[in-house]
Parts: C-alpha cells; structure tokens; sequence
C-alpha cells in the first residue's frame, strides 16, 4: 500500500499556526525487498488516532467507538461504526462483482462466477470466524538503539513458523493516551479478512506491545521481507480538529465514492483463478 507522506510545511501548519492541545506525532517509514518505500503518520490525542498515507485517512474515536475514513482527491469523508463500514464495503464491492461478472467475456463468465459466490461465501464464514492463530513470541537476548531508545528484539512464532521480528522499547510509550487494546480490537473488526490484524490481536501480541513502543518491525513472506521502522516521535501541540472531517468536505458513501473513481475490471489472476486455455 501507498502511505502518506505527510510534508514539512503541514507539520509546522499544525503545530504552531492553530489552537491546540498536547498530543503524539509518529512517522514511519516501510520498505520491502520487491517494492518501492511507503509512509505512514499517526496523530493520537484524547483516545483518538489518525492515521494518513498518501492516499488515504483513518480516523478512530475510541471514545464514540467510531471511523471515518476521508477521501482527499474527492472532497468527501465516510463515517459509521466498524459494522456498518464492513457492511458497506461488502454491499458497494458486491455490486461492482455483479458488474464484472455481467460484462465478462463468455468464456470467462463461469470462471468469475465461481470466483464471485467464493468470495461471498468467503466472507460469510469470516463474519463468524473467531479463530484466533497460534502466536508465541519469544525474546533474542539481543538490543539495538533506535531514534535513541534502547529497543529488545523479539520473534514472533506463527502456528510454528517464524513469522515477525519486533523492536520494543519501555522507554517511550505515545499509545499511553489511547486505550490501546480497544484500538487493536477496532481495527481488526473494520477488515475480518486481514490475517496480519488477527496476530496482533492475540494476547501474546497486546501483552508486549502495550507495554512499550514498537519501534521497528521485521515481516516475512517467503521470499518477501517487509521493513517498518519509526522515524520520529514527537509531543507536540495540535488543533483536536485534525480528527473531524475536513471544511469543504461532503459526506458520501462507499458505494458513491467507489463510483467517483471505478476500478479496472480485476483479472483472473488478481481474483485468485486461472484463465483456462
């Protein structure tokens, strides 16, 4: 995914131009072996976090236990709870499949049909899924500083298979001002299908890590490794406005900001299946 690369400018915009209150700035900085490098900004302030990308924003208020996900390139915001987002992206992505399947070729139609009520029934088993993987983690003994922080490394052992390394320091911990448990739990029920929120969700995971700060973070993928790694915490001062939607901005649906911009017809490839010869 694309992240946000949040500028200079917009930083000094927030922190000094604004009526404001204290609160944490996190930026991060992910790489991967196969991929160009991506960006993410974490804004946290009164149990609520903001995350920005370069294309998207996440909004989570713990307090209300409600998201809004804002779309810059179409001045316009989405808000609801985590079960009407899930419901509203299954209803505008099922449309759009219905779409796909209607103008395939003929001698693709069985083949996206097929992959079509598979991803139905796929996401009706998921809805009730509350099979949480087997996490065990581990520490290495070993230590490395990080943005001046003394970080443990840690890794993490997916049903029998390594699959994280972690960097965790006790001496700064921004996610203090949030409940962080509530957060994991909100975030993995806004996408039942995202393996990767289950692992962070198990108990072996949130003991860790709500106890510290994670500082860098090692994934494995076969033969892919994906790198995140935090390239500055700050306290700092700014406006509670950058939670609520921006001026300007009009509240749409998902159904209606999918359409502002339709997507390619995916490919078989892409859904999973093969083009039969």
């Amino acid at each position: 995914m694309v992240r946000y690369k949040i500028t200079g400018l917009f930083l000094l915009m927030i922190v000094f131009l604004v009526p404001a209150r204290a609160g944490w700035v996190i930026m991060e900085q992910t790489k991967s072996n196969f991929g160009p490098s991506g960006f993410q900004t974490t804004f946290i302030q009164n149990n609520k976090v903001r995350f920005e990308t370069e294309t998207s924003i996440a909004i989570l208020d713990l307090n209300t236990q409600q998201v809004m996900m804002i779309f810059p390139q179409y001045k316009a915001y989405w808000s609801g709870t985590a079960a009407q987002f899930r419901e509203s992206t299954f209803e505008a992505f099922d449309t759009h499949m219905q779409a796909v399947v209607a103008n395939a070729p003929a001698e693709d139609k069985e083949i996206y049909r097929k992959l079509y009520d598979d991803f139905k029934k796929q996401w009706k088993e998921q809805k009730g899924d509350t099979l949480m993987p087997d996490v065990r983690i581990h520490a290495t003994g070993k230590k490395d500083t990080i943005l001046t922080y003394v970080a443990e490394e840690y890794q993490v052992v997916v049903d029998d298979s390594v699959r994280e390394f972690l960097w965790v320091t006790n001496e700064i911990n921004p996610y203090d001002e949030v409940d962080y448990r509530k957060m994991v739990s909100f975030t993995q029920s806004l996408n039942p299908f995202d393996t990767e929120a289950k692992i962070t969700a198990t108990n072996a995971y949130l003991n860790l890590i709500s106890k510290g700060m994670l500082l860098k973070l090692v994934e494995k993928h076969g033969v892919m490794e994906i790198t995140t790694e935090v390239t500055m915490i700050k306290h700092v001062d700014f406006d509670e406005a950058i939670f609520e939607a921006p001026v300007g901005y009009r509240k749409a649906g998902i159904a209606e900001i999918m359409q502002m911009a339709p997507p390619e017809p995916p490919s078989l490839e892409d859904m999973g299946g093969d083009k039969q010869n």
